[in-house]
């Protein structure tokens, strides 16, 4: 997943892999104002709603956001919503 971001919207892209080989690619556009951590956390909503629609029951995530991958893992704690 990866996502940028401008004082008046934000894009976000994610990649779906299965073991078998098929690929998803899915892009968003969002249409309010967003800082770039943000457009990190939607895409890997949008990323993790896909999965679940494909029917995925485990996931590898690959994020260059490292404030993301860290809240997940624990490693970092969230101050705010």
């Amino acid at each position: 997943m990866d996502g940028s971001s401008n004082r008046l919207a934000g894009r976000a892209s994610m990649v779906l892999y299965s073991v078998e080989g098929d690929e998803v690619e899915c892009m968003i556009q969002l249409d309010f104002p967003t800082i770039n951590n943000e457009v990190e956390y939607e895409a890997l909503i949008v990323g993790l709603d896909l999965a679940k629609v494909a029917g995925a029951t485990n996931l590898v995530l690959y994020s260059d956001s490292q404030v993301v991958t860290s809240q997940i893992n624990g490693k970092y704690e969230c101050k705010g919503e």
